[in-house]
């Protein structure tokens, strides 16, 4: 593998840093000054540079991190001015990349995949893949992380002094360390001590890190432990259907996990697979507590800030009281659409196909559905009841922070005046957020090269059928979908992080897309078919290897990673433009540059 990374990792690198310093040298030589949050910010680090740590600006909410860290590397250069300090994003951009790309390359496609039975490590390293498929499945680990680096809301910040990229690198490098101490035979004395590390020095970044350095790994660690357990109850034969009454009756007298694979869940497996790891908790606590012991310890040391801060956050307590704010989960959804339509398109494409495959008139493109028809769409009755709990939310429960309508300069400010222009513009995006969610579920499901297979077009739909009637209890997963586990854990910790914050902010959102990204299943290893030499034996080396190279970038690349390049150079170009040359004046402040931005 350390092969095809020096293939990949420095194209990619030299890429995303070019792109950086383009960005960097445009923003610091157009807008020279602090803009923004950046007053407060780079006034801040620049205090602490002078070395004067006492002193505190009352307008900060976040904790000192990125200032200290600013501090340690003055210390090394002796520079603290303007540009330096957003030059420090730069390199924390490119940390983004190479930490995401060994995320990437040790989780594979799932999350879920690495918390799988010992067992089912071995039979996968006894089926190694070739040097071909290796270095396919490089390309798609490298291409992914270079995509996560210049995903818009992120990228943006980058030639800012802002936060954001030094928080999500801390964050990532915590998920690693979880994902790692896994691949290492399970989390020991030193994994633990570095897993309360890697969390507390996050927590000095950004306070809301908490639920995904304490919380969302807490929840992966119990299904890893739980489904160990599970592994080794196998023999005893496990529910004779999944009817929820057996689900509950083997996971509180067997301690076995129900999961299935998303790509074969209904709505309800969702409710079975969290009441079934509820009640396997329960039935086995002291195994829980042991996994449990590095993630209490975080939130312990959280609690104890709190209780010394008097709050969650530092300096205008005022303005940032938690509120609940339910609208939230569902404005994650068309943001998740909009940044990932490359992504998930080809599963509205699906939906699009199932509605019209019915007729008599389309009825030769059923073969294009992975699904049978009813299983593609979402039934009527989860249709309904995903409209009856969403309109009272929105009627009962949608808050507009002041903030939100008074600053013209942020792009939220146009999305909710649009949605409040009429009073019921709100209630006619409840669809809209329906059918985003349910397409962003469905891509955690398969990979992609599953759903449209030119070789057998009806391999797909009938291998589903056939495996309807396998939807047991502890039944290993199968191809590479993600575990409905894995949906409930992100969900919980994305409802956490968001339904708390009374005012509405593309970055809240940024690790909620991330984790969702990384666990997007890739087609590259294990769903591309296999280079076998057609093309002849005859051909010359010189038109192999060309035959090679459109194989891996092209023909067997997952061409929607392509795609997403191209939507993200869009949206950070436009934005970039817009933020630079799009420029105003407020009527009270003549003179004064303002500028639009996330």
């Amino acid at each position: 593998m350390l092969t095809e990374w020096h293939a990949v990792a420095p194209v990619a690198i030299t890429a995303l840093g070019q792109l950086s310093w383009l960005w960097l040298d445009n923003v610091s030589t157009i807008v020279p000054d602090p803009y923004l949050d950046e007053v407060f910010h780079i006034r801040q680090a620049q205090t602490y540079c002078a070395g004067d740590f006492a002193r505190w600006d009352p307008k900060i909410t976040t904790p000192p991190g990125l200032y200290i860290l600013s501090y340690a590397v003055f210390k090394v250069t002796g520079r603290c001015s303007t540009f330096d300090l957003r030059a420090l994003n730069l390199f924390l951009m490119l940390g983004v990349y190479l930490v995401t790309l060994l995320i990437s390359t040790g989780q594979s496609s799932s999350m879920q995949q690495q918390v799988e039975s010992r067992a089912i490590s071995r039979i996968k390293r006894d089926h190694r893949p070739s040097q071909h498929s290796r270095l396919q499945a490089t390309l798609y680990q490298g291409y992914t992380a270079l995509n996560v680096a210049l995903f818009p809301p992120l990228f943006f910040f980058s030639a800012l002094y802002y936060t954001d990229v030094a928080s999500t690198l801390l964050v990532l490098l915590s998920y690693y360390h979880f994902i790692k101490s896994y691949h290492d035979g399970g989390p020991g004395l030193v994994s633990n001590v570095l897993t309360v590390l890697y969390g507390t020095t996050s927590l000095l970044f950004r306070q809301t890190n908490i639920f995904w350095v304490a919380l969302f790994p807490a929840g992966l660690a119990v299904v890893g432990a739980l489904k160990d357990m599970t592994m080794k109850q196998r023999e005893l034969g496990g529910a004779k259907s999944n009817a929820l009454s057996e689900v509950l009756r083997t996971s509180w007298e067997d301690s076995v996990v129900y999961d299935i694979p998303v790509r074969n869940a209904y709505v309800e497996d969702y409710m079975k697979v969290a009441l079934s790891l509820a009640v396997t908790t329960v039935r086995n606590v002291q195994t829980v507590f042991k996994v449990l012991v590095p993630y209490l310890t975080i939130l312990g040391i959280f609690g104890a800030f709190v209780l010394w801060n008097g709050g969650v956050v530092l300096g205008d307590k005022s303005n940032h009281i938690a509120t609940l704010h339910l609208p939230q989960m569902l404005y994650l959804w068309p943001y998740v659409t909009f940044f990932s339509f490359p992504l998930i398109y080809p599963y509205f494409l699906q939906g699009f196909i199932a509605l019209i495959a019915g007729t008599p008139t389309a009825r030769s493109l059923e073969f294009l559905l992975v699904f049978s028809r009813n299983r593609v769409l979402p039934r009527f009755h989860v249709a309904a009841g995903f409209f009856l709990a969403a309109l009272p939310v929105i009627r009962f429960n949608t808050i507009v922070h002041p903030f939100t309508l008074a600053d013209n300069r942020h792009y939220m400010f146009y999305v909710f005046r649009l949605l409040t222009r009429y009073p019921v513009t709100k209630y006619l995006a409840a669809p809209v957020y329906f059918v985003c969610g349910w397409a962003i579920v469905q891509s955690l499901g398969g990979p992609l090269r599953q759903m449209f297979s030119a070789e057998n077009p009806t391999s797909a739909s009938s291998q589903f059928k056939a495996n309807r009637g396998e939807r047991m209890l502890s039944r290993p997963s199968e191809g590479e979908s993600c575990k409905v586990s894995f949906v409930v854990v992100w969900l919980a910790t994305t409802a956490l992080t968001l339904v708390t914050a009374p005012l509405v902010e593309p970055r809240y959102f940024i690790l909620p897309w991330l984790m969702w990204r990384l666990n997007v299943p890739s087609p590259a290893s294990s769903s591309l078919p296999e280079n076998n030499g057609e093309s002849g034996a005859s051909a010359s080396q010189t038109s192999k290897g060309w035959a090679d190279i459109k194989s891996v970038l092209w023909s067997k690349h997952d061409h929607r990673l392509w795609l997403e390049t191209a939507w993200f150079l869009i949206v950070n170009a436009v934005t970039g433009h817009v933020f630079l040359y799009r420029t105003f004046e407020w009527p009270q402040e003549p003179g004064r540059v303002q500028r639009f931005m996330w």
